[in-house]
């Protein structure tokens, strides 16, 4: 199995998740050490990335510091100017000169192989033609950085579009991490770019919005003239400019967005103690001029700022993502094992969640605030066990097995394979069983995460602290009892029996009474049936 896909965060990241776990749970007698690790890490300039997870973890700093003591903050106030010093230092240096990354540059830093780089195009859901921002707008879920500082030349982009018309991949984002307009290659400008797509046969589903930064007023004019799909965003810092841009061309302009709260600095909406919406519809490959990751979509939070996580492609990948995208993503069930696509074009069903499913899990209150219309949710699936919901299965039971003769062979084995799994849900006492057996899989695949992960332990507490509070008594009084029967007999709300022992372990890994409900049988996924099922081995047992 591709042991890459277990390497979720960098180092970086793995220091800012310290720092903000230690801000959060007030363990401030050891701020110093965190914030000394940032300052040493700055020896040479970070990537786009890791610079991202720096400035959400200093931004987690200026938002609790106020909490820790006046004798400690002398010295960690200290660190912390000195880490914007550094920082500033390494920026003045990027953007000073924004860097032309050619596709050979790209090519020789990554090493894939013929295969793994036909993998990614295959599965590439983004090509991030820049990295810095001219305008790093406040609400900017990205957290970009502020300023050019590289650009993907347009030889390198024309050779990842034709890579991705051979492979027949149309189904991904052109994405400039910026305002479009920033993008520049020697003589070349975004209109040159558009022109590329235009003449690859390339149709674009989304336009351009931009805000027309300082010296792009030309780029833009040439965009109008070539009939480009481009929008205006409006805030009180460009309005005067666009006014003025508008007479000189003599038309009004289209605006998209006008608001004020887009302006600078990137990423200060965050609070660090929210779970915002998210489970965004995007999975794939990442395209970047620093790298390749792997995406998964996640809610926006302190685990993961900018609402994705994403797992570096390396030499040793051997499993990639499906690129799902849109609609395309909303049935893929976050919280299922994920089914990949091996390096030969085999596609291989995981065993166990990923840790940013796990993440997920923790996170889902199941709010209709925080999920995309069209899909499926924790707190919905578990509704799938509800007694009325067998009831209604079975009501509906003609109609199915006539639909699976119309789309399967009658006889053949998927038609076997789907009127089995859907009989076992129109069983009761069968999808009592099932209910235990997701219980199991997901509390198992949570102890373990919670157990090797202990700052993000210690955030998703600070994140479900209320939730942790208000279930307490009752978890106390159920985890007394055998919880195979409470989970059988449950007969409504299973997701919030589900979150009870969920923030029990949050609170306690190792509690004694899950402990034990989880060794009572092995469960496994079977993606044959779409199901999570009891091993043989438990069975003989």
């Amino acid at each position: 199995m591709d042991n890459s896909l277990n390497i979720y965060k960098s180092k970086v990241e793995k220091l800012r998740d310290n720092l903000i776990a230690k801000m959060v749970s007030n363990n401030h007698e050891t701020i110093r050490e965190a914030l000394k690790s940032l300052y040493e890490y700055l020896d040479s300039i970070p990537t786009e990335n890791d610079q991202k997870s720096i400035n959400q973890a200093l931004h987690c700093y200026k938002t609790f510091s106020n909490n820790i003591d006046n004798k400690i903050r002398i010295v960690t106030d200290k660190l912390y100017r000195q880490i914007k010093k550094r920082f500033a230092e390494h920026v003045r240096i990027e953007t000073k000169n924004p860097k032309q990354i050619s596709f050979e540059e790209w090519s020789d830093k990554n090493k894939l192989s013929e295969i793994q780089f036909n993998n990614v195009l295959k599965n590439l859901s983004t090509l991030q033609i820049t990295s810095g921002c001219s305008n790093c707008c406040r609400r900017c879920n990205e957290w970009s950085l502020p300023f050019p500082r590289k650009h993907f030349t347009y030889e390198a982009i024309k050779i990842f579009l034709n890579n991705l018309s051979k492979v027949n991949n149309r189904n991904f984002s052109l994405y400039s991490a910026s305002d479009p307009l920033d993008w520049e290659s020697f003589d070349k400008d975004i209109s040159d770019i558009n022109d590329l797509l235009n003449n690859m046969g390339f149709s674009s589903e989304f336009g351009i919005l931009t805000k027309v930064p300082g010296g792009k007023s030309e780029v833009f004019k040439r965009l109008l003239k070539k009939n480009a799909d481009i929008g205006i965003s409006i805030t009180s810092k460009n309005r005067s400019k666009i006014e003025t841009l508008s007479k000189e061309i003599g038309m009004d302009l289209f605006h998209q967005h006008d608001l004020d709260e887009l302006t600078i600095e990137a990423g200060l909406d965050e609070d660090f103690t929210t779970i915002k919406p998210s489970i965004t519809d995007s999975y794939g490959i990442e395209v970047t001029t620093d790298g390749i990751f792997q995406i998964l979509p996640t809610f926006t939070s302190a685990l993961s700022p900018t609402g994705q996580a994403r797992i570096s492609v390396t030499t040793n990948t051997s499993l990639f993502i499906i690129q799902k995208t849109g609609r395309a993503a909303l049935p893929v069930q976050y919280f299922k094992p994920l089914t990949l696509e091996s390096v030969d074009g085999e596609k291989i069903t995981l065993s166990y969640l990923l840790e940013p499913q796990i993440e997920n899990i923790l996170l889902d209150q199941s709010n209709e605030n925080v999920d995309s219309p069209g899909m499926m949710n924790l707190k919905e699936y578990f509704k799938t066990f509800e007694f009325s919901a067998v009831k209604k299965r079975n009501e509906l039971l003609p109609t199915v097995i006539e639909d699976f003769k119309i789309r399967y062979m009658d006889g053949s084995e998927e038609f076997n394979r789907y009127k089995k799994s859907y009989l076992k849900t129109c069983d009761i006492e069968k999808v009592r069983d099932l209910r235990v057996n997701a219980f199991i899989f997901f509390l198992i695949e949570i102890k373990k995460y919670l157990s090797e992960n202990h700052d993000s332990k210690s955030i998703v507490a600070h994140l479900r602290r209320s939730d942790i509070e208000r279930n307490e008594k009752i978890s106390e009084n159920l985890t007394k009892k055998n919880l195979i029967e409470v989970i059988k007999e449950c007969d409504i709300q299973i997701f919030d029996l589900f979150q009870i022992l969920l923030l029990k372990l949050v609170q306690e890994p190792k509690a004694p009474e899950i402990e034990s409900f989880l060794r009572t049988r092995d469960v496994i996924y079977s993606p044959f049936e779409d199901q999570f099922i009891i091993t043989a081995i438990s069975i003989n047992q």
